[in-house]
């Protein structure tokens, strides 16, 4: 179980992030295909709620409750989470459905911003030296 202050830490990165791949891992036959999916609300005890678009229109033969994970990422922002949880279908409407997921663990991983800028300038200006000839280099004619 994750302390209180962490689940208050990631809902609130969570938030900030808002959209994940969601993966089902569900081992039932019909299940949800991995979908891009947008948080619309989070609670206190870590459940994040989202709706996800029907592929059947016909879905009480899904598990109702099913192992699943979501990978928030966005690159304005220099983190990522991966939260591991158990999804519930919450509702069902006639396009779409309502998940709710309950964070069971999660990983937050940050990386300096700073060091990738440099590390993709360097990768830019060697491909430019590679490509366009400098003023020492010699050009051979066949």
């Amino acid at each position: 179980m994750i302390p209180d202050k962490d689940i208050y830490f990631l809902c609130d990165k969570i938030k900030q992030l808002r959209t994940a791949i969601f993966i089902n891992f569900s081992t039932a036959l019909l299940k949800f295909p991995v979908s891009i999916i947008e948080v619309t609300a989070t609670d206190d005890e870590g459940n994040l709620c989202f709706r996800i678009t029907k592929t059947y229109h016909c879905i009480e033969d899904f598990d109702q409750t099913f192992p699943a994970q979501l990978h928030f990422y966005n690159k304005a922002f220099n983190y990522r989470i991966s939260a591991h949880g158990k999804a519930t279908i919450a509702e069902d409407t006639e396009q779409y459905a309502i998940i709710k997921f309950k964070i069971l663990s999660a990983e937050y991983y940050f990386f300096n911003k700073k060091n990738s800028n440099n590390y993709l300038k360097n990768f830019i200006s060697s491909m430019k030296n590679r490509i366009l000839p400098s003023e020492n280099a010699i050009l051979y004619r066949f």
